[in-house]
């Protein structure tokens, strides 16, 4: 007959067994429960749908429908202010339920073992239901551990959704969200420094165009490019970073005895462009058209930037129909315009559509530089910008530092 030692042993045995069972089966339902209820590509599809629409804009812009263009930009903003509303409200419905999902099963769990370790325990001496009362122990530790690895999992995947990922969609009058892999949304970018964020855009496949403003020659800036070849990753903030191996801001933005424009803080906005040499070029090697000083006669005009009032910059926004200020101050060097703008947009372009022979394009008369005081009027408040052209010295400069990263003719004739 077995001892009192195999007896125990063969008891333990049989405990820890029942027990290494119960904990897979709860953790592969744990896992299951998770992985079914995180969330899916297909949430984000109204991403796309709203891309498709953005695309639509612009082709209309080329196509010289502004009415068609300004209507699928608004739609476009309006599919993606549903669709994060939904997605917020399904992944808080979903945290909700895995949650809930979760702890019932722990709790079954807990009185599985429980029950398990009494019926064993049955017609047991105390050693043996030492041996057991241990294994319960045990196993009840690395359960609590699953549930709390389960948990911490959920609220990672779903809140995380619900209070950050999913961003709200500002409206404005004049702006739409621009939602877009066009050629020229490719071509706009987010230029930051550790202090802060403007816009910028490719005028060459490696060089951007920006503000001088939006950086200090003390500062490093580096460019980031929306990453809409996954729904996810847009929502989700996940851009590509591009570093920035050079950079050059005008000479006399700040050294300017005599501005002969318009002077902000002790800065002159006659000057206020700068140029930035990337390490990769832009995103299917778009970049935008530059155009002379004169194109904006008589032209639409559109700007495009990451507005700090709406989403805190979150996403690029459009005002396309804006024109040129009848009152024409500086025109050597600034344009005045009445396209809505905040910070934020600082160092866009102000794009103007034009008729070339028998096509319409649409190229960069200048860098945005100065906001509009007042975003409620179109005629109200004025902003400006600075022609192209007065940066073709430090372009050319900058261009021929780094071969092969631009033509260093191109601003020569602006």
């Amino acid at each position: 007959m077995p001892n009192n030692t195999q007896e125990t042993n063969r008891l333990k045995s049989v405990m820890l067994s029942a027990i290494r069972s119960t904990l897979l089966t709860i953790a592969g339902l744990l896992m299951l429960t998770l992985i079914a209820g995180c969330a899916t590509k297909a949430d984000y599809n109204y991403v796309n749908e709203a891309k498709k629409y953005g695309n639509k804009g612009f082709a209309e812009i080329l196509n010289g429908d502004g009415t068609l263009a300004k209507n699928n930009f608004h739609r476009s903003t309006q599919i993606l202010s549903s669709g994060v509303k939904e997605h917020a409200l399904k992944a808080h419905n979903r945290a909700r339920w895995q949650s809930g999902f979760n702890n019932a099963f722990s709790v079954a769990a807990q009185v599985g073992l429980a029950v398990a370790a009494a019926k064993s325990s049955t017609s047991a001496n105390q050693q043996q239901s030492n041996a057991i009362k241990n294994s319960y122990m045990q196993a009840s530790d690395q359960l609590a551990q699953i549930n709390s690895m389960m948990s911490n999992e959920i609220r990672k995947s779903q809140m995380g959704i619900v209070d950050s990922r999913t961003r709200s969609v500002d409206h404005n009058v004049w702006r739409a969200a621009v939602i877009s892999d066009h050629p020229i949304s490719n071509s706009v970018v987010r230029v930051r420094t550790d202090s802060g964020s403007c816009t910028g855009f490719f005028i060459q496949p490696r060089v951007v165009a920006t503000a001088a403003h939006c950086f200090s020659n003390l500062e490093q800036p580096w460019v980031e490019h929306d990453n809409l070849s996954s729904a996810e990753s847009f929502i989700k903030g996940k851009v590509m970073h591009n570093p920035v191996v050079s950079k050059i801001r005008h000479q006399l933005y700040e050294n300017s005895a005599n501005c002969n424009s318009i002077s902000i803080e002790g800065k002159c906005v006659t000057y206020d462009i700068a140029f930035l040499v990337t390490k990769y070029a832009s995103t299917g090697v778009s970049h935008l058209p530059v155009l002379s000083r004169e194109s904006k006669q008589r032209n639409v005009l559109f700007n495009i930037g990451y507005s700090g009032d709406l989403n805190n910059g979150f996403y690029k926004r459009i005002d396309y129909g804006c024109s040129a200020s009848s009152e024409e101050h500086y025109s050597n060097a600034l344009l005045s315009y009445d396209c809505a703008s905040a910070g934020g947009n600082s160092g866009g372009p102000v794009l103007a559509v034009v008729t070339k022979g028998s096509g319409i394009h649409a190229g960069v008369v200048g860098v945005h530089s100065s906001a509009k005081n007042d975003l409620d009027a179109r005629m109200a408040g004025r902003a400006f910008a600075v022609y192209l052209g007065m940066g073709k010295d430090i372009y050319r400069a900058i261009v021929e530092a780094n071969p092969g990263s631009g033509n260093p003719a191109l601003l020569d004739n602006l």
